[in-house]
């Protein structure tokens, strides 16, 4: 149901362009992931000492370029990308490091202009959790445990994410690029019904990639 429903979303963003696919190419991009959560209010959920960090993870995927006009391109992707948090605190004094990863498919959607191999894109995304761990780490031991995604008050994570992304960075007239990435999340990941708490995703992510085929095609994200 999971893998069919990625497919729905991702058709969903393909298929009102399908008119200018005769000029489409196709990208694969992987890269670094720093990721973290805003909480509000913390101290609800986790205390008033507990603090918040970055953690680091993998993304990976593919996405289609679509010209529509001089410089001006659609993009949808399907990507994996991990993401979550570090949370450090402690308890009856001992301290501890508990690691939240969260598993994502997630597609973005994005409008992009280009200018000179220079790029500039922003749209919206869904990502959509398969899976959690959160790993508990003191100073003597450590321990990793399993959790379910959904919308029960045990449960890591919910489902469904969504939120803005934007992006920059420089492709060559080879087809190969880098990127540099902000996403926003704006849907509240918290499972449950606790009123006036809320845990929303961000992440910053630094990536590189190919554009198959692009000399041919005359990839609109470089101007010549």
């Amino acid at each position: 149901m999971k893998i069919q429903f990625v497919i729905a979303c991702f058709l969903v963003s393909v298929l009102p362009f399908r008119g200018y696919s005769q000029h489409a190419t196709i990208g694969i991009q992987g890269g670094l992931v720093i990721s973290s959560v805003h909480v509000n209010p913390i101290s609800v959920l986790y205390g008033t000492t507990a603090k918040i960090k970055s953690k680091p993870g993998p993304m990976i995927g593919a996405l289609v370029n679509i010209p529509i006009a001089k410089g001006l391109s659609v993009e949808p992707g399907i990507f994996y990308c991990q993401k979550g948090f570090k949370l450090a605190d402690n308890y009856l004094s001992v301290a501890y490091e508990a690691r939240y990863r969260f598993n994502y498919i997630e597609i973005p959607l994005f409008c992009k202009y280009s200018f000179k191999g220079l790029y500039l894109g922003v749209g919206p995304y869904v990502g959509i959790a398969t899976s959690a761990v959160t790993k508990i780490i003191t100073v003597d031991t450590s321990a990793t445990i399993k959790r379910y995604v959904g919308n029960d008050d045990t449960d890591a994570i919910k489902r469904m994410d969504a939120g803005v992304v934007i992006k920059t960075g420089y492709v060559t007239s080879f087809g190969f690029f880098a990127s540099v990435q902000y996403g926003l999340g704006l849907a509240n990941v918290l499972p449950g019904n606790l009123p006036g708490v809320s845990i929303k995703n961000n992440l910053f992510s630094i990536s590189i990639g190919y554009y198959f085929g692009m000399r041919s095609k005359h990839l609109v994200v470089v101007n010549k």
